[in-house]
Protein backbone atom coordinates (compact mmCIF):
# COMPACT_ATOMS: atom_id res chain seq x y z
CA UNK A 1 0.00 0.00 0.00
CA UNK A 2 1.06 3.01 -0.91
CA UNK A 3 0.77 5.97 1.21
CA UNK A 4 1.20 9.60 0.17
CA UNK A 5 3.62 11.64 2.32
CA UNK A 6 1.36 13.87 3.79
CA UNK A 7 -0.49 10.66 5.38
CA UNK A 8 3.18 9.21 6.80
CA UNK A 9 3.51 12.55 8.20
CA UNK A 10 0.39 12.70 10.00
CA UNK A 11 1.29 9.59 11.73
CA UNK A 12 4.70 10.62 12.68
CA UNK A 13 2.59 13.65 13.93
CA UNK A 14 0.66 11.07 16.05
CA UNK A 15 3.58 9.56 17.47
CA UNK A 16 5.22 12.65 18.00
CA UNK A 17 2.10 13.90 20.14
CA UNK A 18 2.42 10.74 22.10
CA UNK A 19 5.91 10.81 22.82
CA UNK A 20 7.01 7.89 20.88
CA UNK A 21 10.95 8.18 19.27
CA UNK A 22 11.34 8.65 15.91
CA UNK A 23 12.60 4.65 15.76
CA UNK A 24 9.96 3.67 17.26
CA UNK A 25 7.32 5.50 14.80
CA UNK A 26 9.27 3.73 12.03
CA UNK A 27 8.69 0.52 13.42
CA UNK A 28 5.02 1.49 14.09
CA UNK A 29 4.96 2.50 10.69
CA UNK A 30 6.62 -0.18 9.31
CA UNK A 31 4.75 -2.72 11.06
CA UNK A 32 1.41 -1.73 10.02
CA UNK A 33 1.88 -0.46 6.07
CA UNK A 34 4.90 -2.71 5.29
CA UNK A 35 8.38 -2.31 5.68
CA UNK A 36 10.47 0.43 4.05
CA UNK A 37 7.12 2.81 4.10
CA UNK A 38 8.73 5.12 6.04
CA UNK A 39 12.67 5.58 6.90
CA UNK A 40 14.65 5.97 10.02
CA UNK A 41 16.33 9.10 8.84
CA UNK A 42 13.12 10.85 7.31
CA UNK A 43 11.41 9.90 10.87
CA UNK A 44 14.38 11.80 12.37
CA UNK A 45 14.12 14.67 10.54
CA UNK A 46 10.53 14.67 10.87
CA UNK A 47 10.77 14.46 14.62
CA UNK A 48 13.43 17.16 14.60
CA UNK A 49 10.93 19.47 12.69
CA UNK A 50 8.01 18.94 15.16
CA UNK A 51 10.41 19.08 18.17
CA UNK A 52 11.26 23.00 16.93
CA UNK A 53 7.13 23.49 16.53
CA UNK A 54 6.63 23.10 12.86
CA UNK A 55 4.04 21.17 12.84
CA UNK A 56 2.89 22.05 9.01
CA UNK A 57 3.18 18.93 7.31
CA UNK A 58 3.24 19.93 3.74
CA UNK A 59 6.57 20.69 1.91
CA UNK A 60 7.51 24.34 1.83
CA UNK A 61 6.54 25.82 -1.66
CA UNK A 62 10.34 25.98 -3.80
CA UNK A 63 10.26 27.94 -7.47
CA UNK A 64 13.23 26.34 -8.21
CA UNK A 65 15.60 27.94 -10.65
CA UNK A 66 14.17 30.32 -13.13
CA UNK A 67 13.74 28.60 -16.69
CA UNK A 68 15.60 30.25 -18.94
CA UNK A 69 13.14 28.41 -21.75
CA UNK A 70 9.70 30.35 -22.90
CA UNK A 71 7.70 27.12 -23.68
CA UNK A 72 5.47 29.27 -26.27
CA UNK A 73 8.44 30.02 -27.99
CA UNK A 74 9.61 26.56 -28.28
CA UNK A 75 6.52 24.69 -29.13
CA UNK A 76 6.48 27.61 -32.44
CA UNK A 77 9.84 26.27 -33.02
CA UNK A 78 9.37 22.80 -33.15
CA UNK A 79 6.20 23.25 -35.32
CA UNK A 80 7.85 25.38 -37.72
CA UNK A 81 11.45 23.52 -37.99
CA UNK A 82 11.53 20.47 -35.45
CA UNK A 83 15.48 20.16 -36.30
CA UNK A 84 18.14 19.89 -32.89
CA UNK A 85 18.69 23.76 -34.32
CA UNK A 86 16.87 24.34 -31.36
CA UNK A 87 19.58 24.32 -28.55
CA UNK A 88 21.33 26.89 -30.91
CA UNK A 89 18.16 29.32 -31.41
CA UNK A 90 17.06 28.88 -27.66
CA UNK A 91 20.75 28.78 -26.10
CA UNK A 92 20.26 25.92 -23.95
CA UNK A 93 21.40 22.45 -23.42
CA UNK A 94 19.36 19.79 -25.03
CA UNK A 95 18.24 18.11 -21.85
CA UNK A 96 16.92 21.18 -20.98
CA UNK A 97 14.66 21.35 -24.36
CA UNK A 98 14.01 18.14 -24.09
CA UNK A 99 12.54 18.37 -20.20
CA UNK A 100 10.68 21.61 -21.41
CA UNK A 101 8.71 19.04 -24.34
CA UNK A 102 8.15 16.58 -21.95
CA UNK A 103 6.18 19.60 -20.20
CA UNK A 104 4.61 20.26 -23.68
CA UNK A 105 3.29 16.50 -23.89
CA UNK A 106 5.94 16.28 -26.78
CA UNK A 107 3.10 16.15 -29.31
CA UNK A 108 4.63 17.94 -31.81
CA UNK A 109 7.39 15.65 -32.94
CA UNK A 110 6.19 12.14 -33.50
CA UNK A 111 8.63 10.70 -32.05
CA UNK A 112 9.88 9.49 -28.63
CA UNK A 113 11.27 11.24 -26.07
CA UNK A 114 14.54 9.11 -26.33
CA UNK A 115 15.01 9.21 -30.09
CA UNK A 116 14.84 13.11 -29.68
CA UNK A 117 17.41 13.03 -27.25
CA UNK A 118 19.30 10.76 -29.11
CA UNK A 119 18.75 13.40 -32.36
CA UNK A 120 20.00 16.27 -30.46
CA UNK A 121 23.02 15.10 -28.77
CA UNK A 122 24.27 13.82 -31.72
CA UNK A 123 24.27 16.58 -34.33
CA UNK A 124 24.18 19.88 -31.82
CA UNK A 125 25.31 19.73 -28.58
CA UNK A 126 28.55 18.50 -28.78
CA UNK A 127 30.67 20.67 -30.27
CA UNK A 128 33.67 19.20 -31.99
Amino acid sequence: MELSKGYIRGLLLYDFKFGESAAASCRHIGGAFGEGTVSDRTAREWFARLRKGAFILQDPFRSGRKSDVNNDRLRQLVESDPTPELTQDLGVHYATIARHLHQLGNPLLGISDREFDIMLSQKHCFPK
